[in-house]
């Protein structure tokens, strides 16, 4: 069976180096920001729906494709909202779901850049269910 594990958190949190210490030669990675910067171009938030989607498909591929993988989504899904895409393929691969909150309890500041006042809206609207 396939395991799609969702990696939650603020931006400088440590979602991709987390992830990276949890690959191994048959799991899959893939995040919104690698789509956001595949071609070169610096990061443009009027593309994030458009690399958002091209995540889901390449999830979508992988999990079609295989029947034993391990995918892992490392994006800041503050939302609940934002996971209901993944959630659904997994439902259509038949694929079992774990989320994962990284907390930022290291006090590293964010690589990508994000604006105080952006991180700030994030906290506040960060929701999760226990």
């Amino acid at each position: 069976m396939n395991t799609l594990i969702l990696v939650r958190g603020l931006p400088g949190s440590g979602k991709t180096t987390f992830v990276a210490a949890l690959m191994t030669g048959d799991s899959f990675e893939f995040s919104a920001d690698y789509f956001m910067y595949a071609d070169g171009q610096e990061s443009d938030p009027a593309r994030l729906a458009e690399c958002h989607k091209k995540c889901q498909d390449a999830v979508r591929a992988v999990l079609s494709e295989n029947s034993n993988a391990t995918v892992f989504v490392h994006n800041t899904f503050t939302q609940t909202w934002e996971m209901e895409p993944y959630f659904q393929i997994a439902g259509e691969t038949d694929t079992l779901v774990h989320t994962i909150i990284v907390e930022n309890r290291h006090g590293n500041n964010s690589v990508h850049g994000v604006p105080d006042k952006t991180m700030s809206r994030m906290r506040q609207r960060f929701d999760m269910s226990l």
